[in-house]
Order: structure tokens, then C-alpha cells, then sequence
């Protein structure tokens, strides 16, 4: 019974990092900001639709992101490859599945650097929470400084 639990948690495992890896095979891994930039003009043949990434679904691509992000970062790559792989695949998942529409924010469409810049910040919370011995103390600091800065523009 114990062989028949870690094989199916294996098959779960390789099913996840399958579901992580589409977007990166379909869509593109550029390695560097300068390059995410330059493939998120570029025009692919990707059916766009405009029905909005609902809270559940934007929570799947977040998690399949932030699992990218742990596994990597346990892995050897650096902080900012692994930070910046992770926000593009979240970024190019929302994007490309839902032209860039998000339920939580009814009505306007993100562009593809608004995308990437609070995909990054929501890998950086979830690293926080899930795997915090994988995000830099000066990822730390520089978030809880945008917390801060949020929360002061809230009052």
C-alpha cells in the first residue's frame, strides 16, 4: 500500500511540473526582464479569450507558479531567474488564456507588465509562506516595504 502511495504522489508530482512546464514549451521562457518584455509583444497565435481568469483559477496558476519558484530555487537556480521564470509563466498563463482579464479587477484589462510586476509580488508572498528559506532577506524587506507603502496609501 505505502509503494502504491508514493507512486501515485510521483504520477500527482509529474503531472504538476507538466502543468508547470506547458507554458514555458507553448509560450516562451525568456531569461531575463529585457527579453519577457520583448516576447510579450511579440504576436503569437494563441486563442486569447476575454472571459476573465475567475478567483479559483487565478489561484491554480498562482500555485503552479509558486511551486515552479520553491522547486527551483531548491534546486540551485538564483533568486532572480527563478523569480522572474515563475512571474512569467503566471503572467503569460493569465495572459494568454485570458487576454489579460481578472475577476478581482471587473473591467479592465492588464497589460502584459502589469501582469508580470504583481505576478512577481504574489510568488514573493507565497515563497514567504510556503518555502521562506528560498526567498533572499532583501526580497523580505522589500516587500514588507511595499506592504507598508500600500497600507499607507489605504488610510
Amino acid at each position: 500500500m505505502e509503494k502504491l502511495r508514493i507512486l501515485s504522489n510521483l504520477l500527482l508530482k509529474s503531472f504538476v511540473i507538466g502543468l508547470t512546464m506547458l507554458p514555458v514549451v507553448f509560450i516562451g521562457s525568456p531569461g531575463s526582464l529585457k527579453a519577457e518584455k520583448k516576447s510579450s509583444s511579440d504576436k503569437e497565435n494563441i486563442p486569447i479569450s476575454t472571459t476573465p481568469a475567475t478567483k479559483r483559477q487565478a489561484l491554480l496558476y498562482r500555485q503552479i507558479s509558486m511551486n515552479f519558484f520553491c522547486k527551483s530555487r531548491r534546486a540551485g537556480l538564483a533568486f532572480p531567474e527563478s523569480l522572474n521564470i515563475s512571474a512569467s509563466i503566471l503572467k503569460d498563463i493569465i495572459y494568454a488564456y485570458h487576454g489579460g482579464f481578472v475577476e478581482e479587477i471587473p473591467g479592465r484589462k492588464l497589460t502584459p507588465e502589469q501582469l508580470y510586476s504583481n505576478a512577481q509580488l504574489q510568488i514573493i508572498e507565497s515563497g514567504i509562506k510556503f518555502c521562506p528559506d528560498q526567498v533572499t532577506k532583501e526580497a523580505k524587506k522589500d516587500f514588507e516595504n511595499i506592504l507598508k507603502n500600500i497600507k499607507k496609501t489605504e488610510n
